[in-house]
């Protein structure tokens, strides 16, 4: 009897069901991926737009890479840019604001060309260290530029403007550049001399003159020794002959 149940039991482990055992030969299957239910986040790198890549050539930089762009700050920072870096704002000839910023200038100065100069005209209009020069002088100063302007009404009978045009302005730096025909008629000997020129005007914040350069037929003042050395004896020997009158202010 103890036999029989050992050997029924020997067979029954024996005869185990296949499927019940681990298979340990085969591969497991992966797990199915699982769904991403994290959402993903908003944060964006921002490209820089056409304007921004203006601004950088113009000087700006580019520090809110990270940053969402909107195109209302670039034009902010755009237009600050321009402001800091502005140029010299170049006026045309024909710009009816030549008229109003230089106007009183031009005036001024036609009178004085024309022979009618008067003290007021030289306060107003010329700083008292003033350069003016032309072929035939270098006066540095009131003392010698005014004595320049005295003069010419001595030895001419006439003085007169036959053409005039403005060839460039600018505002800060202020600077005038125009071009004029002038006839002269001489005391005495009658001689008419027409002398086109181009005359460069500096000027101050004030608009007063810190130097005038008349360039008789448009060419360069003569630099050589020689007429350097007698535009200088010129300027200085100029007051002696003829009297400026007495400046009280």
């Amino acid at each position: 009897m103890a036999t029989t149940i050992e050997h029924t039991v020997q067979s029954t482990l024996g005869s185990s069901n296949p499927e019940a055992e681990p298979r340990h030969h085969e591969h497991q299957q992966p797990p199915p991926p699982v769904p991403n239910t994290h959402r993903r986040s908003s944060f964006s790198f921002s490209l820089p737009t056409p304007g921004l890549v203006g601004s950088i050539a113009e000087g700006a930089h580019y520090a809110g890479g990270l940053q969402p762009v909107h195109s209302s700050q670039v034009e902010h920072e755009n237009s600050e840019q321009h402001v800091k870096h502005r140029r010299p704002e170049q006026l045309g000839s024909d710009d009816p604001a030549v008229e109003e910023v230089y106007r009183s200038v031009i005036e001024d100065l036609q009178e004085v060309y024309c022979g009618r100069v008067t003290l007021d005209i030289l306060r107003r209009r010329f700083k008292r260290d003033a350069v003016f020069e032309d072929p035939l002088c270098v006066a540095r100063g009131w003392d010698q530029y005014a004595a320049q302007w005295f003069a010419l009404p001595k030895v001419i009978t006439k003085s007169e403007r036959t053409s005039f045009r403005i060839i460039t302005a600018t505002v800060s730096p202020n600077r005038l550049i125009f071009e004029q025909t002038q006839v002269y008629t001489f005391k005495f000997i009658g001689l008419t001399k027409v002398i086109p020129s181009v005359v460069i005007v500096d000027l101050d914040d004030d608009f007063r003159i810190t130097r005038l350069e008349d360039q008789w037929y448009g060419s360069p003042l003569p630099k050589r020794w020689g007429a350097s050395f007698l535009r200088k004896l010129n300027a200085k020997v100029t007051p002696w002959i003829f009297r400026v009158p007495k400046d009280n202010a």
